[in-house]
């Protein structure tokens, strides 16, 4: 019998644990109560170390299972849609860079029998030909644009539905940081587990009777707690061992860059000052920015921190009671105050959205975004 465990929490509608989920809840429940009787540490044979191993797998099945459909495919034809904006402006690119070089203004007769844009880029040879292709690619650049503004609508209304209040600017926002996408899953799954939690106490409170379903299913619940200690380990790992680490390099860079500028400067002539003073006005940009980004990367460390900690105080009360289930009635608070962990972590998730005073900070944050991903 398959067994769907659908999940609304008041008006909120969060996402569904099927049999396949709960399935995967149960073997990591299993590992669980078999860690308490493994050694800490050996050289052949099972230990703690390769249960807790098996139980990180499962919680990587998990989290994909407790992840909203809708939201997860709205995100991918985001992303989808944000790589075709960077391929058309650097189609774009090159076409300015080749009409250039042209030398007729004239339409070539052969540009004009070319059915489509990709073999007209082919066949181009003229600046006529190129102002035509160079149009027709500002014209898609303009759509994809429009695509992604209303993207993050559909975003936003369905994290609505979810119970997460985050309006297009701020999806915007959050986007155009490198940790907008880790930040945006963890609150959806906060809000999963708390669902789920409550759907594991209502089976444990119909199953009152039965010892060992009350401590299966208490068991699940705790899993769901070290689901929340692992995702806020992950962040903090990305946020100080990689991308703090990668922007602290910018910096080193940017600050070299603005060196040298200033002492070129001073033997340089008034046309090459003019140059200089622009590369010495673009550093102090990018320093800006950088360390603009270095506090918000910062600030979300801070917060994620403060997450990490109340969970695992959290996960080692549960991992006690779990191992020491006696009255159901206890579990069931213990269920409660657990659920309304969950709801409150979600909360404080969701970052300070920082508005942008300056459309080339703005610019110059999506830049730093792009060079992060690509580390």
């Amino acid at each position: 019998m398959t067994l769907i465990l659908s999940v609304y929490i008041g008006q909120i509608c969060a996402a569904q644990l099927d049999h396949k989920g709960l399935s995967i809840l149960d073997k990591a429940e299993s590992v669980l109560g078999e860690s308490f009787n493994l050694p800490e540490s050996q050289w052949f044979g099972r230990d703690k170390v390769s249960a807790n191993a098996d139980i990180d797998d499962y919680l990587d099945d998990l989290i994909i299972r407790l992840e909203l459909p809708e939201l997860v495919g709205l995100r991918q034809n985001y992303f989808k849609v944000e790589k075709r904006i960077g391929e058309e402006r650097k189609i774009l690119r090159d076409l300015r860079e080749k009409r250039l070089f042209s030398v007729s203004e004239e339409a070539s007769t052969l540009m004009k029998y070319t059915p489509t844009d990709t073999l007209k880029t082919w066949t181009a040879s003229t600046r006529a030909d190129f102002d035509q292709l160079i149009e027709a690619h500002e014209k898609n650049l303009l759509e994809l644009e429009t695509s992604l503004l209303e993207l993050r609508s559909s975003m936003s209304d369905e994290l609505a539905k979810a119970g997460v209040q985050l309006d297009a600017e701020q999806l915007d926002f959050l986007y155009t940081t490198v940790t907008g996408e880790d930040t945006i899953r963890a609150i959806m799954l906060f809000n999963s587990a708390t669902a789920v939690s409550k759907q594991l106490q209502h089976l444990m409170e119909t199953n009152a009777q039965d010892f060992d379903a009350v401590k299966r299913y208490y068991g699940m619940a705790t899993i769901l707690h070290r689901m929340v200690v692992k995702i806020q380990e992950n962040f903090i790992y990305k946020l100080e061992k990689v991308y703090m680490v990668q922007l602290d390099s910018y910096k080193i860079e940017a600050r070299k860059s603005l060196e040298d500028a200033k002492r070129l400067k001073t033997t340089a002539d008034k046309e090459q000052r003019k140059i200089l003073d622009k590369n010495i006005e673009a550093n102090q940009l990018a320093l800006e920015a950088i360390d603009r980004y270095m506090k918000y990367l910062q600030d979300q460390a801070k917060n994620a921190q403060a997450i990490l900690k109340k969970a695992q105080s959290r996960e080692a009360i549960a991992m006690n009671t779990y191992s020491t289930v006696k009255v159901s009635l206890d579990v069931l608070s213990l269920m409660q105050d657990s659920q309304r962990d969950f709801q409150a972590f979600s909360s404080m998730q969701v970052p300070e959205i920082v508005p942008f005073d300056n459309p080339e900070i703005r610019k110059e944050f999506l830049n730093i975004t792009q060079k992060l991903n690509q580390s």
